[in-house]
């Protein structure tokens, strides 16, 4: 992971995500903006959180001011952050934009979630007004792809699903690579899978073929259900603005005080060199 830098002033051009894509809707939710904004003039904030076992914790924190004023991240002093997970970790100010995903954040703890600490996640912010914002998660039970098939267009995978037959929510998404380069994206929400727990469940998704495919990433996420409401959320969301200045749709975060979510995943992911060995791939 590349270092970690302090955080300096961000323009507006950094703030695309702060209704586009979120660190798990990089590689499931299309790539629209969708404009935030405080009703009224009592400024709000916009936080996205998105723990994951042997990860550092990264959050993104956001003023939400009045229509007439620009968005920004917050500032070095603004937040108070900590993270209660098993032991109490304190988020500071950075800079840091993923490799992978081009997300901005601008707080992070330089140390991992251990899965074994705790089965619940506790967020806690302090705001310079004095106010609270809280919210809470559980930890995903990890999730195996224990087989693929690539077949023509499609791809199709394997899994079993969770021990807790509530918690059945997964992202499902396939991309295709030249080089280095991201050919096309393919992705579904996977909502509460009508199995009992721990069952067999087989998902396929299409893709684009392209004859300068060397490579094709499978990833399954498996996530909470306040998550996956959320997402369902800023897709509907998007999908209704269509470049409105308004949110006509609300966003179902669970915080407390704010805009948003606090949640953790877990996840697979299998790489595909092109051009195929014989198929169906098992996976130890």
């Amino acid at each position: 992971m590349p270092e970690i830098k302090k955080i300096g002033t961000i323009k507006r051009k950094f703030l695309s995500f702060l209704g586009g894509i979120s660190l798990l809707c990089f590689s499931c939710m299309p790539e629209d903006n969708l404009p935030i904004r405080a009703v009224g003039e009592t400024p709000g904030y916009f936080i996205e959180c998105y723990c994951q076992p042997n990860e550092i914790f990264l959050l993104t924190a956001s003023q939400v001011l009045p229509i007439s004023q620009e968005l920004k991240l917050t500032l070095s002093s603004d937040l108070q952050i900590h993270i209660q997970a098993g032991e109490l970790f304190r988020l500071y100010p950075v800079y840091y934009i993923s490799p992978q995903s081009g997300f901005v954040y601008n707080y992070a703890a330089n140390r991992k979630l251990n899965r074994t600490e705790s089965d619940t996640l506790y967020l806690s912010i302090l705001t310079p007004e004095n106010k609270t914002i809280t919210a809470q998660t559980s930890v995903p039970d990890e999730v195996k792809i224990q087989t693929y098939e690539i077949k023509e267009q499609e791809v199709t995978i394997r899994f079993y699903t969770s021990p807790d037959p509530t918690q059945n929510y997964y992202i499902y998404t396939v991309e295709t690579y030249s080089k280095e380069l991201l050919l096309a994206r393919s992705t579904c929400l996977l909502e509460n899978l009508p199995h009992i727990p721990y069952e067999q469940t087989e998902k396929t998704l299409s893709f684009t073929p392209h004859e300068s495919i060397e490579k094709i990433i499978i990833n399954l996420k498996h996530i909470t259900k306040a998550n996956y409401d959320y997402q369902v959320s800023l897709n509907r969301a998007n999908a209704a603005n269509q470049g409105s200045i308004s949110t006509p749709f609300p966003l179902n975060g669970n915080l407390s005080g704010a805009l948003g979510i606090f949640t953790c995943y877990t996840e697979d992911s299998r790489i595909v060199r092109m051009p195929l060995d014989p198929f169906p791939h098992t996976l130890k």
